[in-house]
């Protein structure tokens, strides 16, 4: 565990960064949207389940998965490919640093 940055946490033995604030249910979705429309990384899918809300996109030729859970309010991105991840990782951190959420 890496804390690099007081807005988040790199868990890079499970490919994720935590995000360190809670999120509201409703607003989860619209904002993850919204911030990975402005990176210009393209979105693969949303799902959506009765406590739970997953956001995939592509960054730097790999899927992500920005995921929320309601029962905790906590958000998370997660790398598929974790071989991966601490290349790709790097573009993300940075995004996040010019993050507005």
């Amino acid at each position: 565990m890496q804390q690099l940055d007081a807005a988040y946490t790199v868990l890079a033995e499970f490919a994720v960064v935590k995000l360190n604030r809670t999120f509201e249910e409703n607003q989860f979705l619209p904002l993850a949207q919204a911030f990975v429309e402005q990176q210009a990384w393209p979105i693969a899918f949303v799902e959506q389940g009765a406590d739970w809300q997953v956001l995939g996109f592509y960054l730097e030729q790999q899927l992500w998965w920005w995921r929320y859970d309601a029962l905790s309010q906590s958000a998370w991105f997660e790398c598929a490919n974790s071989e991966a991840f601490s290349s790709a990782c790097a573009s993300l951190l940075s995004s996040l640093k010019r993050a507005k959420f």
